[in-house]
């Protein structure tokens, strides 16, 4: 999977062609994957062998537009998590990533690619647990990163909801 090519349709309906079409070449089925669990709002489709998840949200949840109610609209893809290897039972991913983001650089690197970041947790012992930018492409970047090495151990990105 491109991941590169997939961040270009956050934020986009689940019924776009284009959409379903990259999809299917990458061997993921929206219409026998893609299920919204009843009083859910967020929807996975999950690829542990190959390092990722992605997010589908709610239409009224994902625009904001609460009083239209759950479940009555469509749902957009907001999101996609890529995993180190181990990390929640997943291989590591191996695609290509967006932003020249991988699994092998430490905080301040991305610091120097991407500037300060918009959020920052540490842990008790002062090391960064986890960073998020904001602005840096039409997306949000999350990261968070491993007790023992520093490095990455999951990548967000995602549309936030309104």
């Amino acid at each position: 999977m491109n991941a590169s090519d997939l961040c270009k349709y956050l934020g986009e309906k689940v019924s776009l062609p284009e959409f379903k079409d990259f999809l299917s070449q990458n061997s993921v089925e929206l219409p026998t994957e893609l299920d919204l669990p009843e009083g859910e709002y967020n929807a996975y489709i999950e690829r542990p062998d190959e390092g990722y998840s992605m997010v589908f949200t709610d239409e009224a949840v994902f625009l904001g537009n609460l009083s239209s109610g759950l479940a009555d609209g469509e749902l957009f893809f907001s999101g996609v998590f890529l995993y180190s290897e181990g990390k929640d039972g997943y291989k590591q991913f191996e695609g290509i990533m967006p932003q020249g983001l991988n699994f092998n650089s430490l905080s301040k690197d991305f610091i120097s690619s991407f500037g300060k970041a918009d959020w920052v947790r540490k842990r008790t012992d002062g090391s960064v647990a986890a960073e998020r930018w904001d602005n840096v492409t039409d997306y949000r970047i999350h990261i968070t990163y491993d007790k023992t090495t520093g490095c990455p151990s999951v990548i967000s990105l995602n549309k936030p909801d309104a």
